[in-house]
């Protein structure tokens, strides 16, 4: 694979990449790549399936009344979706895409409210740009970042970066804090 970033290897399931969109080759998505060539991929009731298989789901505490749910694809490193419609969005059933040679297919993390591969199609291994790898900014409401205990076992936020947040001293005083979310690395995406 050429003309990347960064020299990265064979892309895997899972990983989070930046992509060109294919029908202008220039605009540039983030987006969870869940089919490598070859792969038939297809939604049925909200669940994703992957050669013809049910990727394994797990149920997470709603956020805002938004359902969660961790993703473990076959090969693939867990990551955390949403589904603001449940498993009734317009795009929670579709037919089944098989991946071609030299093409990958991927999708948001936000799947109810995604414009990915289900829309416009399979990415050609030239229009792969890099693995993302931390977030630079975030322009959301900070105060929904949640607050990380950092062992394994109860990160429950979805992967990222280091997240700053303010919490109240003992004194009474606003002091910065910072909270790191594990790497990309440390969730088990090696690519």
């Amino acid at each position: 694979i050429a003309d990347r970033a960064v020299s990265m290897g064979e892309p895997k399931r899972g990983a989070i990449v930046l992509i060109r969109l294919p029908s202008d080759g220039k605009t540039i998505y983030v987006k969870r790549l869940v089919g490598s060539p070859g792969d038939r991929i297809q939604m049925v009731k909200g669940r994703l399936h992957i050669n013809r298989k049910a990727v394994e789901r797990e149920s997470l505490v709603p956020v805002d009344g938004v359902a969660r749910y961790r993703e473990k694809p076959p090969g693939g490193a867990a990551y955390v979706i949403i589904e603001k419609e449940g498993d009734a969005g317009f795009y929670d059933d579709t037919a089944v895409f098989e991946t071609p040679p030299g093409h990958y297919f991927f999708l948001g993390d936000n799947r109810d409210n995604s414009a990915d591969s289900r829309v416009w199609g399979f990415v050609p291994d030239e229009n792969i740009v890099g693995k993302a790898f931390f977030i630079w900014m975030n322009f959301g409401d900070v105060r929904k970042t949640p607050a990380l205990s950092l062992t394994p076992e109860t990160v429950e936020a979805e992967p990222g970066p280091t997240i700053q947040h303010a919490k109240e001293g003992r004194a009474g005083k606003t002091q910065p804090v910072t909270a790191r979310r594990p790497s990309v690395l440390e969730q088990g995406i090696d690519w």
